[in-house]
């Protein structure tokens, strides 16, 4: 485990050097928790960072126990908007 999101930022950009500097990537990182970490990525390769939105679907009766979460599609959702930006994942699966 890390001690905080600092160092998970920085020990995954450190495994990712190898992508330092492609133009056509970006890292996409998930408020709240993941803009830190995708922060310190992006600042390290010398890409540009992007968001996901993605909202919550609550369990009843527990409202912060997640059912799921979904993401906004179409032409004002961020995966429109960056659709021909290809973020690293894509790059290191195919």
């Amino acid at each position: 485990m890390f001690e905080n999101r600092q160092e998970a930022g920085e020990i995954l950009s450190q495994k990712l050097l190898k992508f330092k500097g492609i133009k056509s990537a970006v890292v996409l990182a998930i408020p709240r928790g993941g803009v830190v970490i995708g922060k310190i990525v992006s600042d390290a390769l010398g890409i540009p960072l992007g968001l996901v939105y993605a909202k919550k679907i609550p369990t009843l009766g527990q409202p912060e126990l997640a059912a799921g979460a979904y993401i906004a599609r179409g032409k004002n959702s961020e995966k429109h908007r960056m659709s021909k930006i290809k973020p690293l994942f894509w790059l290191m699966t195919g």
